[in-house]
């Protein structure tokens, strides 16, 4: 039963990660933030990967690493199809953001919890 409850809170938690990084994608800001919201994107998703990972500790933590940034990862397959199929419509630069910053992040995170000693 804790095994099944704790695989449900990781698929709650990782829904409503992908929604947040949706959210800080189509904020309603008048500005462009540029680094400073990539900067609070890359540490959101380390944070949500390294939790998972000392949840789920032994158990595929890259795995549990990567399922956080799926929203942005289709967002990014996305912004790369069309990119490649209309140049002049896309950007390579946010495409590859998108595909490989929750990513990085989140792998990043699943390797910090993975090498952190349990106390």
């Amino acid at each position: 039963m804790r095994a099944v409850l704790k695989l449900l809170v990781s698929v709650i938690v990782c829904l409503l990660a992908g929604l947040a990084g949706l959210a800080l994608v189509f904020r309603d800001l008048p500005v462009d933030p540029g680094p400073g919201l990539i900067a609070l994107g890359g540490l959101f998703y380390l944070s949500v990967g390294f939790g998972l990972t000392r949840l789920h500790s032994g158990a595929r933590p890259f795995l549990w690493g990567l399922a956080p940034g799926w929203a942005l990862a289709i967002l990014g397959v996305i912004g790369v199809w069309v990119t490649m199929t209309d140049p002049p419509s896309g950007h390579w630069g946010l495409a590859l953001l998108f595909l490989l910053g929750p990513a990085v992040a989140g792998l990043a995170g699943a390797l910090l919890a993975a090498r952190t000693p349990r106390a």
